[in-house]
């Protein structure tokens, strides 16, 4: 199982099932469906080839929801038997348990939360169009 890509020297064995469940809503372009990547070290063609090699390697796609589902077909070069839409491992316990108090309670106690305090999440994440290219601090 894995939630992200994963480097092209990791090969699976006949005996594995690979599933990926991603790692988020598809709220930007992924994949195939980038009109052009820039991103240090590859261009449009080489980042294509090598997550469709990638993609390639998954023998099931979870996905949350029908939204993500039709996205992941496009980006992923994934047809719709590959992609089970059950929901997202890491999210159903946040959906699921929202209204249980007890298990709100043990939370906010675990982490040293006061009851009273209402705990907000932020969780920023990768753009596409967002990167920082390197740059040699030494050279003059």
């Amino acid at each position: 199982m894995s939630n992200a890509r994963t480097p092209l020297h990791l090969y699976k064995k006949e005996n594995q099932t690979y599933i990926q469940t991603w790692h988020g809503t598809p709220l930007k372009r992924l994949g195939n469906d980038m009109a052009e990547v820039k991103m240090p070290g590859t261009n449009t063609e080489k980042y294509k080839r090598n997550f469709r090699n990638e993609t390639k390697r998954w023998d099931v796609l979870i996905s949350p929801n029908a939204y993500s589902t039709e996205i992941f077909q496009s980006a992923f070069w994934m047809d719709s038997k590959d992609i089970l839409e059950i929901g997202y491992p890491r999210n159903d316990v946040l959906v699921n348990k929202q209204n249980d108090q007890k298990y709100i309670e043990k939370i906010k106690r675990d982490l040293n939360i006061p009851n009273d305090k209402k705990v907000i999440l932020y969780a920023p994440t990768w753009r596409d169009d967002e990167y920082i290219q390197k740059v040699n601090i030494n050279s003059n």
